[in-house]
C-alpha cells in the first residue's frame, strides 16, 4: 500500500513538473525568464480592445501585422474563441518563438505566423491564399512611414466591406502621417481615433466602391 501511495505521489510530482500551469502569456514568460525588450499593449488600450471584441463574438478570422511576443494575439485568441489568427512579423526577436510556443500550447491549431518583411510577405501570402478574408485586421508593425503606409494599404486585400481595421501607435508621427495619407486617399473610411494616456489608435473600415 505504501509503495502504491509513493508511486502516485511521484507520478503527480512528475506531471506537475512537466506540465506547469500558467495564468497567461506574461506569466509564462516571467516564470521561464524570457526577457522581452520591446512591444506591449497598454492597460487602457487592452481594456478597450477586449470590450470591442466582446461586442463581436462571432469573429472567425483575424489578421495582424506585428506579433512581437504575442500579447495582442493572445487577446484575440482568448476573447474570440471561434477565431483563427494569422500574424505577420519580421521575426527579429528570438523571444518570438517563446510566445508562439505558449500560444500553441494554450490555443492549439489557431495561430499561424508569417515571417519576413511585411512589404513583401503580405502580398505573397495574398497570392498564395486567394480569396482569404478576415473579420478584423490589426496593424501594429513598423513605425517607419512608408512601411506603415503600405501595411495599411496592402492589408485591404484581406478585407470585406464589413471588416474592421485597427491601426495602433498613432501617437507616433510617422505612423500618424501614414494613417492620415490613407484617409486622404480614400483607402480608409468611417474611422474614429481614440486617445488614452499617451497611446492613440484608430478603428474603421476599408473603403469599397
Amino acid at each position: 500500500m505504501r509503495f502504491i501511495l509513493f508511486f502516485l505521489v511521484l507520478a503527480v510530482n512528475v506531471f506537475s513538473t512537466e506540465s506547469p500551469t500558467y495564468l497567461n502569456l506574461r506569466d509564462y514568460l516571467t516564470k521561464n525568464k524570457v526577457r522581452v525588450t520591446e512591444g506591449s499593449i497598454s492597460g487602457p488600450e487592452e481594456t478597450w480592445l477586449v470590450q470591442f471584441l466582446k461586442k463581436h463574438p462571432n469573429f472567425t478570422s483575424i489578421a495582424e501585422i506585428g506579433f512581437n511576443v504575442g500579447y495582442s494575439a493572445e487577446i484575440f485568441l482568448k476573447h474570440c474563441p471561434k477565431a483563427k489568427v494569422v500574424s505577420f512579423d519580421i521575426g527579429k526577436h528570438e523571444y518570438l518563438k517563446d510566445g508562439k510556443k505558449y500560444l500553441d500550447m494554450t490555443y492549439p491549431d489557431r495561430l499561424s505566423l508569417v515571417f519576413g518583411d511585411s512589404k513583401k510577405t503580405v502580398n505573397k501570402y495574398a497570392n498564395q491564399n486567394k480569396g482569404e478574408k478576415f473579420n478584423f485586421i490589426f496593424i501594429d508593425g513598423s513605425h517607419e512611414y512608408l512601411t506603415a503606409y503600405l501595411d495599411i494599404k496592402n492589408m485591404k486585400k484581406f478585407a470585406r466591406k464589413n471588416t474592421y481595421v485597427m491601426i495602433d501607435d498613432l501617437q507616433l508621427l510617422k505612423v500618424r502621417d501614414a494613417y492620415n495619407r490613407c484617409c486622404k486617399e480614400g483607402i480608409l473610411t468611417n474611422c474614429k481615433v481614440y486617445k488614452m494616456g499617451w497611446r492613440s489608435w484608430a478603428i474603421g473600415k476599408y473603403h469599397f466602391r
